[in-house]
C-alpha cells in the first residue's frame, strides 16, 4: 500500500488498503494516536484530492486522537505527530509547525524515536506547505541517522506542493549532483 501511494497509484493503494488489518482490534495503541489504516486512507484521499472523504476521515481521526489525549496521553509525543499530520491535512501550516517544534522539544531527544520518525516529520512539514522547515528537516535528516533516504525522499508525493520552492529546488539539485 505504501509503495503504491508513493508511486502515486492511489487507486491501487486504496485496493491494497482493503487487505490491511483493522488495527482497532489490536491490543496496542496505534503509533501516532490514530489507527494506521485510518491514517493511511486519510493520506491517500488527501493526495487524490478527495476532499469530501478526507473531511469525514479527518473528523474520525480527530475524535480518536482526542480520546487518547483525554486518557492522559497529552505527553505522548507520537500523538503529537499524529496531530501534526491531521493539521497538515487541514492545511494549517502554523499549527503543524508548532506541533513539530513541540515534538522536537519533548520527544526528539529520544534517539530511537527521532531516527524512526524524522522522515514522517519532514513529510508532514512538506505536506503543510512549510517549505523552509521541510528543507531544514531534510538536510538534518540526511546528515543524522534517520529513516529519511536521500535517494527516495524528495520524490515522494508529500513534497509535490513545495517542489518548485527555491529551498527544495536547491536541496534537490544538491542531492542529484551528489548522486543520491
Amino acid at each position: 500500500m505504501f509503495a503504491r501511494t508513493m508511486a502515486r497509484d492511489y487507486e491501487g493503494a486504496l485496493e491494497a488498503l482493503t487487505m490491511m488489518p483493522d488495527s482497532t482490534q489490536d491490543a496496542r495503541p496505534p503509533a501516532l494516536g490514530v489507527p494506521d489504516k485510518l491514517l493511511a486512507e486519510l493520506q491517500i484521499r488527501w493526495f487524490m484530492g478527495d476532499d469530501e472523504r478526507a473531511k469525514t476521515l479527518l473528523k474520525e481521526a480527530r475524535s480518536i486522537l482526542q480520546k487518547r489525549i483525554a486518557d492522559g496521553s497529552q505527553h505522548d509525543t507520537r500523538a503529537l505527530l499524529g496531530e501534526a499530520k491531521l493539521a497538515a491535512t487541514e492545511g494549517d501550516s502554523p499549527e503543524t509547525q508548532r506541533l513539530i517544534r513541540r515534538w522536537y522539544r519533548e520527544g526528539a531527544w529520544d534517539v530511537p524515536e527521532r531516527v524512526q520518525f524524522t522522515d514522517q516529520v519532514c513529510q508532514t512539514l512538506a505536506a503543510a506547505g512549510a517549505a523552509e522547515a521541510a528543507d531544514q528537516c531534510l538536510r538534518t535528516a540526511f546528515e543524522e541517522p534517520s529513516d529519511a533516504m536521500p535517494f527516495l525522499e524528495p520524490y515522494l508525493p508529500f513534497y509535490d506542493g513545495i517542489r518548485e520552492e527555491p529551498e527544495f529546488v536547491e536541496l534537490f539539485a544538491g542531492l542529484e549532483a551528489a548522486g543520491a
